[in-house]
């Protein structure tokens, strides 16, 4: 779960300019943006759990996700997702 959408992007534009490799691989190219979901799949390929969530990313405990599609309509992701209860 992403809590700080700006700062992951700001690591992810970070992280890949150190690890233009890693990038790459998740889909970056240096000429076009990073969306919310690879700046966040490239950080948690290169950290912790403790430093994502420095960054801004938080695991959530149970992720169900199922896609769809058509041929004539692009993928859709439904995503449930629990997350860890907050200590309070």
């Amino acid at each position: 779960m992403v809590t700080d959408p700006a700062q992951v992007l700001a690591h992810a534009y970070a992280a890949a300019r150190h690890d233009p490799d890693t990038a790459a691989l998740l889909g970056y190219r240096p000429n076009s943006a990073f969306t919310l979901q690879a700046a966040a799949a490239l950080l948690c390929a290169l950290h912790d759990i403790d430093d994502l969530t420095d960054m801004g990313i938080r695991a959530a405990r149970h992720t169900t996700r199922t896609t769809a599609a058509t041929q004539h309509r692009e993928p859709v992701v439904l995503e449930l997702t629990q997350a860890p209860e907050l200590d309070r």
